[in-house]
């Protein structure tokens, strides 16, 4: 089969319900064969820029294209989109077989070709045994991915994924993520993403749009949103965060909880540091710069990593985590964290 590898582009995008504006201006172009995330939380207008993509959404402004074509005003079944939704949406009567034909049906093939077209994407997807099954007799992770192979079965240029992984629970979860990335690697086809799950969009994408009141508040690679956000509510969003008040100090070093945080350490400017809890290593002793003197309040065991939490000498709060021996965590009043890495926001 052919994927195809299309650039999208929204111009002006706007939308509002009553004073609510779901959409405020959404300029936003995705690059050919990427797999974008679009997060934020509830109200944030990340399902309304989904369902102006594919077409269910009226716009009040803007303009989408593909491939540099205009499909503002084209029909949600003739723009060609696959779709995977919340919950997949297949219909509970057809087998799966039928469930992934149907889109080709819908565009009267022919049966030979319809019947060849289900059977390759159903070898892609490794669903191969389960055609002649109802939904209802199979697995969560397996009806995952015939909503899926429904969905590209009529090579779309574009498949756009409304919370997939929502629905599962932990450990399928988990699985379902190597999955994506699995159909993402064989197909190449441009995919864009809703979540409110931020570990998911970091884990899956290779580019991740935040937004919040209906615009975008920050846009770019997810290691570098996470390590270096633009501001304050940025870094609070995509994951755990220490901050602390700074203020400058000899040779592009700040002070910060007690501490002298060195230059090499640090990147960004501002008077709050940023301190992710992962960056916190646990040494022996205390050190003259780069290194948090905490009083440990609690103690969590968490997965196989600790989960530290304490004041500084300046009353401020902070959290670690990080693996190590029991011998170097439990029973501890006063622990020593040394900042590998910490970043200044405005």
């Amino acid at each position: 089969m052919t994927f195809h590898r299309s650039s999208i582009r929204l111009a002006g995008l706007r939308k509002q319900f009553g004073p609510h504006k779901a959409l405020d201006g959404i300029d936003v172009t995705v690059a050919p064969g990427s797999f974008t995330a679009v997060l934020g939380p509830s109200g944030s207008g990340k399902s309304t820029l989904l369902m102006s993509i594919a077409g269910f959404q009226e716009l009040d402004a803007g303009s989408v294209y593909v491939d540099d074509v205009d499909i503002t005003a084209v029909a949600p079944q003739k723009r060609g989109i696959g779709i995977v939704f919340q919950g997949y949406a297949l219909f509970p009567h057809m087998t799966v077989a039928d469930n992934i034909a149907y889109p080709l049906r819908a565009r009267g093939l022919p049966r030979a070709e319809i019947a060849t077209r289900v059977d390759a994407m159903a070898k892609i997807m490794e669903i191969e045994p389960l055609l002649a099954r109802l939904p209802a007799q199979v697995s969560g992770g397996q009806r995952q991915r015939v909503a899926i192979a429904r969905a590209l079965v009529f090579e779309p240029p574009l498949l756009l994924l409304d919370e997939p992984l929502s629905a599962l629970d932990r450990h399928l979860r988990d699985r379902m993520k190597e999955e994506l990335r699995l159909v993402h690697r064989r197909t190449g086809v441009t995919i864009i993403m809703v979540t409110h799950d931020q570990e998911e969009a970091m884990e899956l994408a290779d580019r991740m749009i935040v937004m919040e009141h209906g615009a975008v508040i920050a846009d770019g690679a997810p290691a570098a949103l996470y390590r270096r956000p633009a501001n304050r509510k940025i870094a609070a969003f995509l994951g755990q965060a220490n901050f602390l008040a700074a203020r400058e100090a000899a040779h592009g070093a700040v002070s910060a909880g007690g501490t002298t945080v060195d230059a090499s350490v640090l990147s960004g400017t501002g008077g709050t540091l940023l301190i992710r809890q992962e960056a916190l290593v646990p040494v022996a002793a205390p050190r003259d710069h780069s290194c948090l003197t905490i009083g440990v309040d609690s103690l969590l065991f968490r997965a196989g990593r600790y989960v530290i939490t304490g004041q500084v000498p300046t009353g401020e709060t902070v959290t670690a985590e990080f693996s190590g021996p029991a011998s170097e965590v439990e029973g501890r009043q006063t622990m020593y964290l040394e900042i590998r890495e910490a970043t200044l926001l405005d």
